[in-house]
């Protein structure tokens, strides 16, 4: 899927380390190549969002606790690989956590349940998995994009989140200013694809608590939601359950991120209490997973959730690391809420692993 031009520039940038983006709207087969050689990682300021125009990325957080990046069009693959720039490497965001064992998973989970009240509360924990890999961040890129049409797939570095790759399949917000409308979905509840029982109580309880969240948000922004009959939608191995949401007017961008991100798919309900249940159990730094991404333009915006998403430390091996969550309920079970992990990261292990040099358990 990926041209040479700029299979070749994202090696150069990787190896430059020059901010670059690039991405493929869902159901297209054209991608989108731009990097920005100039930026330096500052975060944008949230008002300034309304009249950014390039890649936006956020990263997870609640309230305040987000950071926000922009990758300006200053460059194209062309360009790139026809300048000269020097080696600098590409250093580690964050520091080395340990991986996530299942012994240690299900142990928070059975914590995250009891802590719980009713069926209308959820908090969703996510854990990792570290893979490291002869293969080339653009080569997995390049298959992963491919095994996903219906997603957003995007690749992107900056100097303050480091590169990240994924195929999303939840839309948070697209806005079309010249409509006048927004359109949006709620995606939550989860289980196998061969799965023809009924959705069980727990996925659809689950399921309606974002679907409330995103009408009552949009709501508070100002627009008037209208929610569609709710379906499913396929990623890999999994199914989730899907409600489009649209509604009109159109209102400002920074307005909508900061009152729909994170949704409960992403975090949890209430807000506050979820955040802090996964700060307590969470040993790893989420960074951008459950952020957003995302092109914005003077006509409009079209953001997705950073998630079936992986962070890649470049090196000799590649190190990959994999983050995948689950909505705990009252109602969860921790040995199908393992499976349900396992199955999200799937997609990308099944890449991955051919490649792989050290994994403790490729689950």
């Amino acid at each position: 899927m990926l041209k040479e031009v700029i299979t070749e520039a994202i090696g150069v940038c990787i190896k430059g380390a020059i901010p670059f983006a690039c991405y493929v709207r869902p159901n297209e087969t054209s991608v989108h190549f731009l990097a920005d050689d100039s930026y330096d990682g500052t975060p944008l300021a949230v008002d300034s969002i309304d009249r950014f125009e390039g890649f936006l990325i956020s990263t997870f957080g609640v309230g305040d606790t987000k950071a926000y990046y922009g990758i300006r069009p200053r460059r194209t693959a062309e360009q790139i690989t026809a300048s000269s720039f020097p080696e600098k490497g590409i250093g580690r965001q964050h520091k080395s956590i340990p991986d996530t064992s299942k012994s240690q998973y299900l142990k928070d989970v059975a914590s995250i349940i009891d802590a719980l009240s009713g069926d209308y509360e959820k908090a969703v924990y996510a854990r990792q998995k570290t893979l490291t890999s002869d293969l080339a961040p653009a080569a997995a890129a390049d298959i992963y994009f491919e095994e996903h049409p219906r997603c957003f797939r995007f690749m992107y570095y900056t100097p303050a989140t480091g590169i990240w790759m994924g195929a999303s399949p939840e839309l948070l917000i697209e806005v079309n200013y010249q409509e006048n409308r927004m359109s949006t979905m709620a995606l939550a509840g989860t289980r196998a694809i061969d799965d023809r029982s009924e959705w069980s109580l727990k996925n659809r309880l689950e399921h309606d608590i974002v679907v409330n969240f995103i009408r009552d948000a949009l709501t508070q922004a100002g627009s008037n939601p209208t929610v569609h009959q709710t379906g499913s939608c396929r990623f890999g191995v999994v199914e989730h359950l899907s409600t489009p949401i649209e509604a009109s007017p159109a209102v400002s961008l920074s307005a909508l991120i900061r009152k729909l991100s994170p949704t409960p798919a992403l975090c949890g309900w209430p807000t506050e209490k979820a955040a802090s249940l996964i700060s307590s159990h969470e040993q790893f730094d989420r960074s951008c997973y459950g952020g957003t991404i995302g092109e914005c333009t003077s006509r409009g915006a079209l953001i997705y959730v950073n998630l079936r998403s992986v962070e890649i430390m470049p090196g000799m091996p590649n190190e990959y690391r994999l983050i995948a969550g689950g909505g705990i309920t009252a109602n969860s079970d921790p040995e199908e809420e393992w499976i349900e992990t396992v199955n999200k990261m799937k997609s990308l292990t099944d890449i991955i692993a051919p490649y792989y040099t050290t994994c403790n358990e490729l689950i």
